[in-house]
């Protein structure tokens, strides 16, 4: 069976979302590299939009994994939240397993 990051090699290096997780590394001062530029703090709130509540899931189950550290997401209601909390909860145990077996 191929690896679960392999089946979702495409998504999880799509460009936007490799845009988002460097823009969310650059404010991470525990990680801070001095190549980096400082974060701009007056900049617009990061959006990833047009996902499907699966996409959005893996999008923040891969960000989340990526960075090694949690993620504050708002949603319109405690419903769409458990919903969200769900899958991105699944997608996070797989990509966690799979880098155990490594």
């Amino acid at each position: 069976m191929p690896r679960i990051s392999s089946l979702l090699k495409p998504v999880l290096e799509h460009p936007s979302l490799e845009n988002v997780r460097l823009h969310l590394a650059q404010g991470d001062s525990s990680r801070k590299d001095a190549h980096e530029p400082p974060p701009d703090h007056d900049a617009e709130p990061l959006c990833l939009e047009g996902l499907t509540r699966t996409a959005k899931a893996l999008a923040l189950a891969a960000l989340g994994h990526r960075l090694e550290r949690p993620i504050i997401v708002l949603t319109s209601d405690n419903e769409n939240a458990e919903r969200l909390r769900s899958v991105t909860a699944t997608f996070l145990h797989w990509l966690s397993q799979e880098e155990k077996l490594q």
